[in-house]
């Protein structure tokens, strides 16, 4: 991956170099073994304290299987079509990465016409504050896909801190281990299938949106009762195509202080 056009504020040197150096060194499994250990405290960190409002539509998506695409369906259906922003998450809290960057939970001003406010997380379903009033949106992908799909998203992610892409058996070792920072996919999977049975979850099969993306649309309105116009949908439908969403590709990056572009919306 070219690094010539990352341009890193002073303030972020230090974590970019430690981090080269940590990778350079050869240190980066053990690196990787740490973050995954320590992640049970930090995953019960983020939410810590938030109280769940009926306007609050969670999707719980592990990365890399589907949480854009059912994202923007469920923010053009609150919106009725009409949801536009210069960046998602202006609109969207993401409280387990975008902190500061992202708005954040307790600010009332991404409710939609539609009463309705989406909220991102990665999370396991024990770490996301559980409400009879809130609504939650999962999204499983085969294993195999997901990890695929990472595994090709991974220079566009880690590139800022001038990592190399690593081999495929690497990250297949620590697919399969309880060191994999992106989620451990069966786990996250688990944790949110117990709760298929709620009136309030909806789990949604990738290949299953994947074949049928409108009827899925359909689906989500269902769910969330969202009432809208033969008009309305049919914007609902093309802004949540992937030719449209990979026009904009940019307004789902999630940058921080300057970190390039990365290409979260993929066809594979």
């Amino acid at each position: 991956m070219s690094k010539q056009y990352v341009q890193i504020p002073l303030k972020m040197k230090p974590a970019v170099m430690f981090m080269r150096t940590i990778f350079r060194l050869g240190l980066g499994d053990r690196f990787v073994r740490f973050l995954a250990k320590n992640g049970e405290k930090a995953g019960y960190a983020f939410f810590k304290g938030y109280q769940p409002t009926d306007s609050d539509v969670f999707v719980a998506t592990l990365a890399r299987c589907g949480t854009h695409w059912m994202m923007q369906i469920a923010l053009q259906l609150m919106y009725r079509g009409e949801a536009d922003y210069d960046y998602i998450y202006d609109l969207v809290p993401w409280p387990d990465f975008l902190i500061n960057v992202a708005i954040g939970l307790n600010d009332p001003r991404p409710l939609s016409p539609s009463g309705y406010r989406l909220i991102k997380t990665h999370l396991d379903a024990k770490y996301v504050p559980l409400s009879e009033q809130s609504h939650y949106i999962t999204v499983i992908r085969d294993p195999k896909e997901f990890f695929v799909s990472m595994y090709h998203f991974i220079p566009s992610a880690v590139g800022y801190f001038g990592i190399e892409q690593e081999t495929p058996e690497v990250w297949l070792n620590r697919f399969l281990s309880n060191a994999y920072i992106f989620g451990n996919w069966a786990e996250h999977t688990a944790s949110w299938w117990a709760l298929r049975d709620r009136p309030n979850v909806m789990v949604v099969i990738f290949n299953d949106l994947k074949a049928n993306a409108t009827a899925y649309i359909d689906k989500v309105g269902e769910f969330l009762d969202i009432e809208i116009t033969p008009e309305q949908r049919e914007k609902v439908i093309e802004k949540s195509s992937f030719e449209y969403m990979k026009s904009i590709n940019h307004k789902f990056s999630p940058m921080l202080p300057g970190m390039p572009e990365m290409e979260v919306i993929r066809s594979g």
